[in-house]
């Protein structure tokens, strides 16, 4: 039986922390996972889904709900089976038409599976599920920068609604974009880590954003230009600039992760020297 995270009762949420902490090699209580699948991403569980048999949890999915709204895209990933379970193939299955019948009850028309798992994608491809396209992690080796930086802006209370129709106008239109609404931004602003969130401006006019995230002295970045902005000779710059800004902090690795399908930033990527440090996941295009 599949049952949805905000469905189930006290017993069974305590089935499903053992069944994540063996699963993850995890020791997360009950109150944090619930803060972590009560969220508007899943729909506030809805988008949590779980097989029990016999009362214990043998599989479980995750779908992401909220960019449904604004892009009618749905992405179902952190497909899991328990280890020795059996029929392992009629599992996956069910937890996948589960997934996507949410998915299209919701209303998304574009729906998008993520596997990092190489045994799911074996009992995938047992169902006729065949990988299309792959999300990597590029690491850069020579650091030294080709231009001088693009004038950055540091988010805040003042400039939030600049920065989120920035931030939508860049990102929301690209493959496997999302769209943000302002507790998103919000929470950028209560961030208290050392990442670091960007407008970007040139001759006066915002052309993009730069997110800038570094942890344990590994710095990784998101960058996006507006449509208008795109095609001049900005990418680039705006690509110097991250280098730029997290060489000034001193961080001992450059990476970024990219999906495969944005053919024009992997291969701006790969000139400027990035190399493919490993696959992130494999995508399959469902609907």
């Amino acid at each position: 039986m599949i049952k949805e995270f905000r469905n189930l009762n006290g017993d069974e949420i305590r089935e499903v922390k053992l069944y994540l902490n063996s699963l993850e090699k995890n020791d997360k209580s009950i109150p944090q996972i619930k803060e972590e699948f009560n969220t508007k991403v899943y729909n506030f569980g809805e988008g949590i889904l779980f097989f029990f048999k016999d009362n214990k949890v043998v599989g479980s999915v995750k779908v992401i709900l909220e960019a449904i709204r604004h892009l009618r895209v749905v992405y179902i990933h952190f497909l899991t089976v328990a280890n020795n379970a059996e029929n392992e193939v009629h599992i996956v299955s069910e937890l996948l038409t589960s997934a996507i019948n949410i998915g299209k009850c919701k209303g998304g028309s574009k729906i998008l599976l993520g596997v990092g798992n190489e045994k799911i994608l074996k009992l995938l491809n047992e169902l006729g599920y065949i990988s299309s396209y792959n999300s990597y992690k590029m690491k850069l080796e020579n650091r030294k920068t080709t231009s001088e930086p693009l004038e950055l802006i540091n988010l805040s209370a003042k400039n939030k609604e600049e920065y989120l129709n920035v931030f939508n106008k860049s990102f929301s239109d690209m493959p496997h974009g999302c769209y943000y609404e302002m507790e998103d931004i919000e929470k950028y602003l209560n961030d208290n880590s050392e990442n670091r969130y960007y407008l970007v401006r040139d001759k006066n006019k915002l052309i993009g954003f730069m997110n800038i995230e570094i942890e344990n002295k590994v710095g990784s970045f998101d960058i996006g230009l507006c449509n208008e902005f795109r095609g001049v000779g900005y990418g680039k710059r705006l690509l110097e600039t991250a280098i730029y800004t997290l060489n000034a902090v001193n961080v001992d690795k450059v990476t970024l992760n990219v999906i495969e399908k944005n053919s024009i930033a992997l291969n701006m990527y790969l000139k400027r020297g990035f190399v493919i440090d490993n696959i992130l996941s494999h995508w399959i295009e469902i609907a």
